[in-house]
């Protein structure tokens, strides 16, 4: 009986790990489906301050160039056969950083966040990119 009581004991313990990952889970699911949402207005606006404040400081050194061209090239993709009137988040998954990421950000994990755009004339599936390095969660590709 004893015995039982502490296998019981465990797998309580177990469990309530279990649901306190699955929050945390959905808590930065929401986190980084939120921050996804929000390179929407950058984008839009072009804000190249904003883009750069979302990516790791290392990578922007001296590349306002190529990051506005990529800025512009979104802005187009995204905006240029108008206004969306639906954004929707379809889904977030993560994965290992690969060892080339491993080695040139110190990256640790990758997080792709999937939306949903619709305009009035247009509809398509586009994609924010996310890496995270031992300072946090940093934008590594806009949708």
């Amino acid at each position: 009986m004893l015995l039982r009581n502490k296998i019981v004991f465990l797998l309580a313990i177990l469990l309530g790990s279990h649901n306190a990952l699955a929050n945390s889970d959905k808590s930065l699911d929401n986190e980084l489906g939120q921050r996804c949402l929000g390179t929407l207005d950058f984008i839009k606006s072009q804000n190249l301050s904003a883009f750069m404040a979302e990516m790791p400081p290392e990578s922007t050194k001296g590349q306002e160039k190529r990051l506005t061209k990529i800025l512009e090239r979104s802005h187009k993709r995204n905006f240029g056969k108008g206004e969306p009137h639906t954004v929707e988040i379809t889904g977030v998954s993560y994965e290992d950083a690969p060892k080339v990421k491993q080695e040139s950000f110190a990256a640790i994990e990758l997080a792709k966040v999937n939306i949903y755009i619709k305009s009035d004339s247009s509809t398509s599936y586009a994609r924010c990119n996310y890496m995270r390095t031992a300072d946090g969660w940093f934008l590594s590709s806009l949708p």
